[in-house]
């Protein structure tokens, strides 16, 4: 909850990731961007029409939030595709277990999607334990990643689908699409099962064995669980600074260094240069 009206500002790239900052906190009901000096303020306040920015300038047609608009709370939902009442993307509670609830970003803008992860900058670091990557870490409206104990939850019970939605420097839009998506129990070191490829951003299920990550356990920097080292002593978590499901460092790194640069090629999918901003979601 806001302690007063207004908090901010915060410097952001977009007016589209000032208004995602803001659904993703139930306090926040209007959110105002200054294109000039890209900085984003969140207020509680559901008018005026009009709120005078950091700078002193006046943001016309502040993106508002609406809340809540289904009066019937629906029965507890496995994913955001069970959420049939709400229709704004945002911060939700869902129920894939009996054993506890979830928070998820719920991507609403077209199908309904339940995001498991999301880079928009290099605020958060990525380069982490496996225990971090096993519960989860940053904010879910901002940079994070869901927790492979969540995802596994999530979409163990069901058949489900993913996508990757990427955007590099150059503002180059593309994506990946699986028809087939699971990841295994940490016993299993999370192996991933991903077939059935869809998109405009290459397969990182590759097509020879040198990148294919299709069965391969997730590995981070302290559990190393792709038996490769590079010429320099380095595993695959260490080389490209992140947790993937490596094989021989593979095709795809999206949870690597964040480079605030185009050129630097490892850091997305391939023919694609780094990334600036990217998702990863999952549907039934």
């Amino acid at each position: 909850m806001f302690k007063d009206a207004t908090v901010g500002p915060f410097q952001l790239k977009s007016t589209v990731e000032c208004a995602t900052m803001c659904t993703g906190d139930n306090s926040c009901c209007t959110a105002s961007y200054d294109k000039i000096t890209r900085q984003c303020l969140l207020t509680s306040l559901c008018n005026p029409e009009t709120m005078i920015s950091y700078s002193g300038n006046y943001i016309l047609n502040p993106y508002k939030v609406a809340k809540d608009l289904c009066t019937v709370e629906p029965a507890k939902p496995h994913d955001c595709g069970d959420i049939v009442c709400k229709y704004i993307s945002g911060i939700y509670h869902i129920y894939p277990s009996t054993t506890y609830p979830i928070m998820v970003y719920c991507d609403m803008t077209g199908p309904k999607w339940t995001v498991i992860q999301r880079r928009v900058n290099n605020k958060v670091n990525f380069y982490r334990r496996w225990e971090d990557y096993k519960f989860g870490f940053g904010h879910l409206a901002w940079n994070f990643w869901l927790g492979n104990d969540n995802i596994h939850t999530i979409v163990n019970s069901r058949s489900y689908m993913i996508r990757f939605d990427l955007e590099d420097w150059a503002g180059n839009v593309r994506y990946a699409e699986y028809e087939t998506f699971r990841i295994g129990d940490e016993s299993s070191n999370y192996t991933l099962t991903l077939e059935d490829y869809d998109g405009n951003a290459g397969d990182i299920t590759g097509d020879s064995g040198t990148a294919e990550i299709d069965g391969q356990p997730f590995s981070t920097y302290d559990r190393d669980n792709a038996n490769y080292i590079n010429l320099f002593g380095q595993s695959c978590a260490d080389q490209n600074g992140g947790a993937w499901w490596y094989n021989k460092c593979g095709l795809a790194n999206l949870n690597g260094f964040y480079y605030n640069y185009y050129n630097y090629p490892t850091s997305g999918f391939t023919p694609m240069q780094s990334i600036g901003t990217l998702s990863i979601v999952v549907s039934h």
